[in-house]
């Protein structure tokens, strides 16, 4: 409201109008559209003060005042609600609950009766042609059933209360990695077609970049799968065009992350303010639909299986609003290495946990007769979900100083490569061998696991991000077998490299965006390499390359490499360079690490030493990247510890836990479960750049409340099944006793 509104009145008793007129506006849209009472003391957040914890509800027992009182005793924060189910008990009883498929079951998520006809369609398909997905998404009958869905959800208050919502579980093109093409229905050839107008701007431009011979844009049709892989697989990689398909399972991911957002936005129109998202998020493959760099720029819940370092993907590329979520499932090692599951979760920010299910949770359906694994899990809940565990919600995690470029081009082509001599196997890859046998999910596991093992703080990156520039604070860029990548992406990281330093492992830079191959790595001069023969030591996802005794913990990547007069070899296996650094113009560091790294996840916990860990950390020191804390736990077997550190102005707050898992691991690779159990608790050092006063940040008896002060190096009480986190307060005082 301003003056011209109140007419003639005279100035002085303007504010006094004014006042008046906002408190009848308040008054009456109070009467007009009655405030609900029902949920008003519960915030927006959720009331617990620490970790979330919801229990999945399978069947019983129903929710109710019994429900929740046994929930209290056992920790647990409250329960999951499925899509049109009552939620006034949760309500009633101030419980923070989310709403799962918001959007209804069976679209997003294929209904079995539709996935497997299609399924079983397919495989009988000599050809094994693109298909019309059932349920298109782009058809408008599809999309209104879907609002109609979210409509119908939300239409009750008590579910607009949900703490965040789920569009649905296991969103997908089809049904996760399972390889079948998807959508080749009308609607989609139509909008594909337009799509590349805008990309390519002619016709000519088009038949150029995909090798084809087409007289309209209309007559535009992308090639399948197994279409491409008889046009090009029967060529050396070399001399491979994958854009006709490269180009259509892109633009498929756009539409789907843009399906996302679109339904995402119609459930904020009606809940302002609360997370939105998906549960159930998996490892990326072309036939997905999910590139996680495009759905983490809108959607802000998401619940990934950490499958293939997706959960810490997927934690560093979201925006800082988002909550992530992940699921506890039954661990065979029992209720103790779950108890250290749900610490590595929470010191590596996850916001809650779902707890599948009730039927594991009560014997019968029976809330007074909590199971074992129930009460064996319900103090670290407990604790997890008090009040001091907000500390470290509160605190900002420390800046990384290593990023990680995820490259979806890339995944798709080390997919293709992946299949290569699979002939027709690969279209009966199921979903866990999709993961097992992907190279690329390894190689991103790999390289997180090693600077995990290194502790030192990291994230991903997108391209775009580096197109924009990457902040200061990042001295260190990796390419994890970027295969892929843009003459503008080139660029950039050329720019970067001047001032920085820049490490790639394998292959990098030989095909563009589209898929095309390069004559020559785009980024070879930069690293000052020579290729005088085109060859990878991977045969799909199976490294066969030369073996060199003096070295056996490291695999050559790429035997046909050469330094140029730029720059110097600095170590070699089996009589080929290994490891290449170029100096750049303005001190910065081009670093090519010629090694297959995914050998190290099977290796890593063999001992405190290992060549590939300590080549990696000399060549991040020399790049100024040190870890910020250090913790080291001594025994056999030995075990990696995960470090992560938070800060507020003057403290410190240390996050350890054991950190063992590797998820792509065959089963003769993992480490014994019962070695693992024999050989816990045990106790590890932490040492600190600077003096201060430690204590633990949960005050638990097994742990004095207060510790002398130190300087450099102190004992750290660590149970490894349950974790620590260390609050250590920096004062002048301490800091003048240096």
């Amino acid at each position: 409201m301003d003056d011209a509104d109140l007419g003639d009145l005279p100035f002085r008793f303007r504010p006094i109008a004014r006042t008046l007129c906002i408190a009848s506006v308040i008054l009456l849209s109070g009467w007009l559209f009655p405030i609900s009472s029902a949920g008003q003391d519960l915030p927006s957040s959720p009331p617990t003060r620490g970790l979330l914890s919801l229990l999945w509800m399978k069947n019983s027992p129903q929710p109710g005042p019994d429900l929740f009182r046994a929930l209290d005793a056992l920790g647990v924060s409250g329960t999951n609600v499925a899509g049109t189910a009552p939620a006034k008990a949760q309500l009633a009883a101030h419980r923070p609950f989310y709403l799962e498929h918001t959007a209804g079951k069976g679209i997003l998520y294929l209904a079995d009766e539709c996935w497997e006809r299609v399924q079983r369609e397919f495989l009988k398909d000599t050809a094994l042609a693109g298909r019309p997905r059932p349920r298109c998404l782009a058809q408008e009958s599809v999309r209104a059933q879907l609002s109609r869905r979210i409509e119908q959800v939300l239409d009750s208050k008590a579910r607009r209360q949900a703490w965040a919502f789920s569009l649905d579980d296991e969103v997908s093109l089809g049904r996760r990695r399972t390889p079948i093409d998807f959508c080749f229905s009308p609607e989609h050839l139509r909008l594909f077609r337009a799509w590349l107008r805008l990309r390519y701007g002619s016709l000519k431009a088009l038949r150029q970049m995909w090798d084809v011979d087409v007289d309209r844009f209309e007559d535009v049709v992308p090639l399948s799968t197994q279409a491409i892989r008889r046009r090009e697989l029967t060529k050396s990689p070399d001399r491979w065009n994958l854009a006709p398909w490269s180009d259509f399972r892109e633009f498929m991911e756009e539409r789907f992350a843009r399906t996302l957002d679109d339904l995402a936005r119609e459930v904020r129109r009606k809940v302002p303010g609360k997370p939105v998202g998906f549960s159930g998020g998996g490892t990326p493959s072309p036939f997905s639909g999910i590139d996680w760099g495009r759905v983490t720029r809108t959607l802000d819940f998401f619940e990934p299986y950490d499958q293939g370092g997706v959960g810490e993907l997927v934690r560093t590329l979201a925006p800082p609003r988002a909550v992530l979520f992940h699921t506890l499932m039954p661990h065979p090692g029992g209720p103790a290495f779950e108890r250290r599951e749900l610490w590595e979760r929470f010191i590596r920010g996850d916001k809650g946990v779902v707890l599948w299910n009730s039927s594991l949770w009560f014997q019968e359906g029976d809330v007074r007769r909590p199971t074992q694994r129930a009460r064996l899990l319900a103090p670290t809940l407990r604790l997890l979900g008090s009040k001091d565990a907000a500390a470290w919600y509160a605190a900002r995690p420390i800046a990384p100083q290593v990023a990680i470029l995820e490259s979806q081009p890339s995944n798709r082509l080390h997919w293709m490569l992946d299949t290569r001599f699979d002939g027709r196997a690969w279209i009966h890859w199921k979903d866990q061998e999709a993961l097992m046998q992907s190279s690329q999910n390894r190689a991103r596991e790999a390289w997180i696991k090693l600077l995990e093992d290194l502790q030192i703080p990291f994230c991903f990156v997108r391209p775009e991000d580096v197109l924009r520039g990457l902040p200061k604070a990042i001295r260190v860029l990796i390419l994890p077998r970027t295969i892929a990548m843009s003459d503008p992406l080139a660029n950039a990281i050329r720019t970067y490299c001047l001032e920085n330093t820049v490490l790639a492992d394998m292959q990098t830079g030989l095909f563009d965006e589209h898929l095309r191959s390069r004559s020559r790595g785009v980024l070879d001069d930069m690293f000052g390499l020579e290729r005088k023969l085109r060859r990878c030591t991977l045969q799909g996802s199976t490294w066969k390359g030369p073996a060199d005794p003096r070295f056996p913990a490291l695999c050559l990547g790429e035997p046909g490499l050469e330094a140029s007069d730029t720059a110097t070899s600095m170590r070699s296996l089996a009589g080929h360079p290994a490891l290449f650094v170029c100096p750049q113009a303005r001190g910065g560091r081009a670093v090519y690490l010629n090694l297959w790294v995914g050998r190290y996840l099977a290796e890593r916990c063999h001992g405190p030493r290992h060549v590939l860990r300590d080549e990696l950390r000399g060549l991040l020191r020399l790049s100024d990247v040190r870890p910020p804390v250090t913790a080291e736990m001594d025994g056999s077997p030995w075990l990696p510890l995960l470090v992560r550190v938070r800060t507020t102005r003057d403290t410190l707050l240390v996050g350890i836990v054991p950190n063992w898992d590797a998820t792509t691991l065959a089963s003769n690779e993992r480490l014994d479960i019962t070695a693992l159990r024999d050989a816990l608790p045990r106790a590890a050092r932490v040492r600190l750049p600077r003096a201060g006063r430690m204590r633990p940040l949960f005050l638990v008896p097994t742990n004095p409340k207060d510790r002398p002060p130190f300087r450099s190096k102190f004992p750290v009480s660590l149970t490894p099944t349950i974790g620590e986190i260390v609050r250590i307060d920096i004062t002048d005082e301490d800091v003048r006793t240096k």
